[in-house]
């Protein structure tokens, strides 16, 4: 008997968007760490800006979550942004490539969250959800393509535009000598193989010359030969005992050294590894004490601006629709986001239509009057930031 359908269901995207929200929380977190770790400038700006790029889209997908009829999972979130720090801590035990590689499986499973979340949207008839999908995906999409860049590098010369931290360092060094005792202890093996396999070649091959001396003298005497090949095969038999006793005296001091060299190794390793759990335990009661601090004068602060803002609301309502659609502040060169520039001229229409985000719907409006400045379009981003600027005064 076939299984019964389930139905797709309001709930399910709503769940699904909290997962992404906090999953980009957690990313969030993960990219202010990895700014730290730039080798140069220029990547460390790149990180920078995808540490904006993320919080724009935690804001993106709070406002999704509403729009489909859900609260934002704030508590959620902020446990990712601990839970993530915490793991960059961790993560100091491992080799740079091994984080790198856990940056990557995060943004791989953003993406294929992103593409599922989109498929419930669309079967639930929430056209006005896609845009910020689309948005997302082709963010994720960069930021691998971005990540496997810097693994690459690693691969072909053993370093790359981002550090390792010196804690990461130190555990890569204690891999290597770790590693050593083995080969040391491989390498010993296959001499004592070698050697053997040479004692045993040359004992043959005196055994055979002897067999034929002894065949070519066979009309000199035949007690002669027999001497010869009992002389050859008594060398032969000497020559084996002595490469064997050999071998073994080096296979025991091989094994001897690997085992003292592992034991140093993993004090060294434990030590290592105790500093960094007492680290990460300071690190974090630190942490929470400042959050705590900061969430208390962050509360009297929004009270008191709250205060403020209120008085000021009625003046600012024109002057803000003017300053809305003024763009000449704004960067006319850079595209608002990647993909824009073969976007037709109804699907960016749409996606001004859904945006409540003003200074993305300013880059758009800024770039497209200094390129294909579309009268529609145009118009639609008049349109609509005139309409959020009324809103929010």
């Amino acid at each position: 008997m076939a299984n019964a359908k389930t139905a797709v269901t309001n709930d399910m995207l709503i769940s699904e968007l909290q997962n992404l929200l906090r999953l980009t929380a957690f990313e969030q977190t993960i990219a202010a760490v990895r700014r730290s770790q730039a080798a140069t400038s220029a990547v460390a700006d790149e990180l920078k800006a995808n540490y904006a790029k993320s919080v724009e889209r935690s804001r993106l997908l709070a406002d999704a979550v509403r729009q489909a009829g859900g609260v934002p999972d704030v508590v959620g979130a902020t446990l990712s942004k601990a839970g993530a720090f915490l793991q960059t801590q961790v993560n100091q035990v491992q080799t740079l490539q091994g984080a790198l590689l856990g940056d990557l499986a995060l943004e791989h499973q953003l993406r294929e969250r992103t593409r599922y979340a989109r498929t419930l949207a669309e079967s639930l008839g929430h056209a006005h959800l896609l845009p910020v999908f689309e948005r997302l995906e082709v963010a994720h999409t960069a930021t691998i393509e971005w990540l496997e860049a810097r693994l690459a590098e690693v691969g072909r010369t053993g370093t790359s535009a981002i550090s390792a931290t010196p804690v990461q360092v130190l555990v890569g060094s204690a891999r290597r000598v770790a590693a050593l005792p083995f080969g040391v202890f491989a390498a010993t093996v296959n001499r004592g193989s070698s050697l053997l396999s040479r004692g045993a070649s040359t004992a043959a091959s005196t055994a055979a010359s002897a067999a034929g001396t002894a065949a070519d003298k066979a009309t000199d005497g035949v007690q002669a030969a027999a001497q010869t090949v009992g002389s050859a095969a008594g060398t032969a038999v000497d020559a084996v005992s002595e490469a064997a006793s050999t071998a073994a005296g080096t296979v025991g001091q091989g094994t001897r050294t690997a085992a003292e060299t592992i034991s140093e190794s993993a004090q060294a390793v434990a030590g290592v590894v105790g500093e960094g759990a007492q680290s990460v335990a300071e690190t974090v009661s630190e942490s929470a004490g400042t959050a705590a601090e900061t969430v208390s004068e962050g509360a009297q602060a929004t009270g008191e601006a709250v205060q403020a803002a209120a008085g000021a609301v009625e003046d600012a309502a024109q002057s803000d629709v003017e300053q809305v659609l003024d763009v000449s502040d704004v960067d006319e060169d850079t595209p608002p986001f990647a993909g824009y520039a073969s976007l037709s001229g109804d699907s960016v229409m749409r996606h001004v239509r859904d945006s409540e985000d003003v200074e993305h719907l300013r880059e758009i409006l800024a770039f497209e009057q200094a390129h294909k400045n579309r009268k529609g379009v145009v118009g639609a981003l008049n349109e609509r930031l005139t309409e959020l600027a009324g809103a929010s005064a």
